[in-house]
């Protein structure tokens, strides 16, 4: 059944979507009305004076209902079903009021609280999981939650580390730490492109319009609170680049009156590093009146190592060096909160590094990559009555330089890459509550993203540029629909993109002999384009419990091409690629059906199954084509293949036997194909259909365990990495004479001891049996990495 309705829907133009959706939400709406269950009303007062509490949260055990009070200390909770029910209720620097009470069905019962002062002392922190928070059941859609305690408790030493061992997560980051350009992606999507993974950091996106690539590597883990990962394109929110999901880092917020950490840590290649994060308020408490402040940065340097295969190194390459990393951030933000519901808040952030890349001629520093990015966010989250609001400005100006230097045919080279990159935008979304059942969300965003890029020839007379620019603009609807009794919930979406590409060029100044095969792609004004996508989104769940359901979701994700790929021709890793300013956006329509378990209240399993149709899809394709670059290499473009389809399975269980024993494993199933190729020149052109998509791994698991005792906590890592293929064609590349990459396994491990309740000494173990595995540049990872680590918390 759910086969043959996936074969309908997939064949549904975008107005059979519209008119699916406005059809399901006319016929959930009556039911809506319907009037089922008792309402709880009250008053919350702290003592002494009883003055009224406003942000006081209250919850209703086992139905799963919160509320907060407003500025009145006063709350109202609908839709309650019948029969007892207990009452918690909580505020920051008072003891917890609990109170039992019964409710019928149009009842209307008055419940008030007098919350008694409570001294608020610092307790021994003992920072002991390392499993991901249990999945989110609060929308029909997969999402996973990774709390501050897990990010801090891994042995990596960046926040990609973590994700993954997140079932339906692809990492591609060989060179780990040092490397410069790490992709997470989601649900079989190629694991070398990043543009296809929306990533937030405090709602702010990090993709750059560029290239789509984010630089995680500007992440300050200590100033991580959470991150949240949904999976699919399940949320009419999010839409460009979250076609494969959407990562969240959320940071930390000030709550106290002076609170902070800081870590110091050494390791192997003479690596050594300080993080820090602090943060305070006028007045204590996550929802009191004044003002607030945080700052939080980092400073990390290393010697490197030297990624180059021995096996193919010969005593006269003496130029491949070390790949050495210097690398500064320095964070601030400052805002007032006005009461429960309103703040303001401004911050600022700068990054800056240098990265070797392993090859040094002549340059001192040899041939090196370095980002020197400003960020800039105000933000105003308000409130007023049952209406949220939050309105969010951004701006983040990036400068990049690449230099180069090497040698060809004797021929010493020397370029730099420059870029200047800025992307920057704002957003505005509104939640209002409507009736009994329903809960609206509209919103619009604008993106605007540009390029001015130069390479700048040192040794000949050549000057390329490259510049272009994007303007997106959105608006969506979403109606949560929550039918009386709490158990069956439908979620109706729709969101409106436009994209727009104008102002792109690709120029060559003083052409030399050796570049004259660019000559030809050079163009002054590439023509303007103008893209529209109407995305629908329908899904619904059912709850057994608060930690158990079911859910079916289906729904359209977009993706507007990168200026990259628009107006900028020239090398890449796997050969030369060409620009196309003809490329149009693609599409993901996403089937998928999944359930949660609680079990004795021990055991969670979790399972998805998904089937995701790809149209117009952008992928590097040979044109049967090749350049003379002092060698052959292939002409590549980026082009809209016809249809990718993906098939993919994630099963997760944790359990928790123990109050000293914890064990987390996940598995990932991913078949990503291309069903459906027709090539713009059928004599040269390869045929793909068939292919499997390169750098997706079939099978991916991972797992841990917890062990926590008063001497030495423990935790222990592992993960398993199946075959990738290396080229679009699914042939033996003639450099690593191998289709696919091995499939590889890692075991990692954390111990660490806490004195004197604020200080913890960790050592961090990664790859412990040293585990070897290369990229597409016949480069290695670093092997086997220990670093000790010493973290002081107030």
């Amino acid at each position: 059944m759910l086969s043959r309705l996936a074969k309908k829907l997939r064949r549904a133009g975008t107005s059979d979507w519209i008119l699916i959706w406005i059809v399901c939400l006319l016929a959930l709406f009556p039911f809506s009305l319907v009037s089922a269950g008792g309402i709880i009303c009250g008053k919350v007062t702290g003592a002494p004076g009883n003055n009224s509490l406003e942000g006081a949260h209250i919850i209703l055990e086992r139905q799963g209902k919160v509320a907060f009070t407003d500025k009145d200390g006063v709350y109202r909770i609908s839709g309650v079903i019948q029969g007892k029910v207990t009452i918690k209720v909580t505020f920051i620097g008072f003891k917890s009021g609990i109170k039992t009470i019964t409710v019928r069905d149009g009842q209307t019962v008055q419940c008030d609280f007098t919350l008694e002062p409570d001294a608020i002392i610092a307790p021994e922190i003992e920072i002991l999981d390392t499993k991901p928070e249990r999945a989110s059941q609060e929308s029909p859609v997969r999402m996973e939650i990774i709390t501050s305690q897990t990010i801090s408790n891994n042995p990596g030493q960046n926040i990609v580390s973590v994700l993954d061992f997140m079932s339906g997560v692809n990492l591609s980051s060989t060179m780990g730490v040092f490397s410069n350009n790490t992709v997470v992606s989601l649900r079989g999507l190629s694991g070398n492109d990043q543009a296809r993974t929306l990533v937030l950091l405090d709602d702010v996106p990090l993709n750059k319009a560029d290239a789509g690539s984010v630089n995680w590597n500007l992440v300050n883990r200590v100033n991580v609170e959470r991150i949240e990962v949904i999976k699919g394109p399940g949320s009419a929110k999010y839409g460009s680049s979250a076609m494969g999901g959407v990562i969240n880092i959320e940071t930390k917020q000030p709550t106290k009156i002076f609170s902070g950490v800081a870590t110091v840590d050494y390791g192997t290649f003479n690596t050594a590093g300080l993080r820090y994060q602090m943060s305070g308020k006028l007045k204590p408490g996550a929802t009191s009146r004044g003002f607030l402040y945080g700052i939080n940065g980092f400073y990390r340097r290393s010697n490197g190592y030297n990624p180059e295969i021995p096996e193919y190194l010969e005593k006269s390459d003496t130029f491949y060096v070390n790949n050495y990393l210097r690398e500064v951030s320095i964070g601030a933000k400052v805002g007032y909160q006005f009461n429960a519901l309103n703040k303001v808040e401004i911050s600022g952030n700068f990054f800056n590094d240098k990265r070797g890349r392993g090859v040094e001629i002549y340059e001192v520093d040899g041939a090196f990559e370095r980002h020197k990015t400003w960020q800039a966010n105000a933000r105003y989250k308000g409130g007023k009555g049952a209406v949220r609001w939050n309105i969010l400005a951004y701006n983040q100006d990036e400068n990049f330089e690449r230099l180069n230097e090497y040698m060809k045919e004797s021929e010493y080279n020397l370029y730099l890459v420059k870029s200047n990159r800025i992307d920057r935008g704002a957003n505005l979304s509104v939640v209002i509550p409507a009736g009994k059942s329903h809960t609206f969300t509209a919103g619009m965003d604008y993106q605007y993203g540009s390029v001015n890029g130069q390479d700048i020839y040192y040794t000949s007379t050549d000057v390329i540029s490259n510049a272009g620019k994007m303007d997106t603009w959105a608006g969506f609807l979403q109606d949560e629909i929550e039918l009386p009794g709490n158990k069956l919930q439908f979620n109706l979406g729709i969101r409106l993109n436009t994209a727009i590409f104008h102002d792109g060029s690709f120029l060559i100044e003083n052409p030399s002999y050796s570049i004259q095969y660019l000559v030809d792609y050079q163009d002054s004004l590439f023509p303007r384009n103008q893209w529209l996508q109407i995305d629908p989104k329908i899904s619904a769940q059912y709850r057994f419990t608060t930690q158990s359901r079911i859910y079916v979701s289906v729904a359209q994700g977009f993706r507007a091409p990168n200026l990259d790929d628009l107006c900028r021709s020239g090398k890449i890793q796997t050969g030369f690629k060409i620009a196309n300013p003809a490329l149009k956006p693609e599409s993901l329509d996403n089937f998928e059906v999944g359930a949660d378990l609680l079990i004795f209240k021990k055991l969670h399993l979790a399972a998805s199954v998904y089937y995701s149709i790809g149209k117009d899809f952008m992928y590097y394709v040979n044109t049967g084509d090749s350049v003379n670059m002092g060698y052959k290499r292939p002409v590549l473009m980026k082009q809209n293949i016809s249809r990718v389809e993906i098939t993919g399975i994630e099963f997760d269980l944790d359990i928790e036997p123990t109050a000293w024993l914890s064990f987390f494993a996940n598995y990932t199933f991913n078949h990503s194909v291309i069903s459906s190729f027709h090539p713009n020149d059928p004599i040269i052109g390869k045929d793909l259909n068939g292919k499997f998509l390169t750098d997706v791994p079939m099978h991916k698991a991972s797992g841990g365990l917890t062990i926590k005792n008063k001497f030495v906590n423990i935790n222990l890592l592992w993960k398993y990495t199946g075959e990738r293929y290396i080229n679009d064609l699914n042939e033996t590349d003639p450099y690593l004479l191998t289709a696919k990459y091995p499939a590889f396994q890692t075991f990692g491990a954390r111990l660490w001891h806490t004195f004197f309740k604020h200080l913890t000494a960790g050592i961090n173990l990664e790859n412990i049996f040293d585990t070897r595995f290369i990229d597409d540049r016949l480069q290695q990872n670093p092997g086997r990495m220990i670093t000790i680590e010493l973290t002081t918390i107030f």
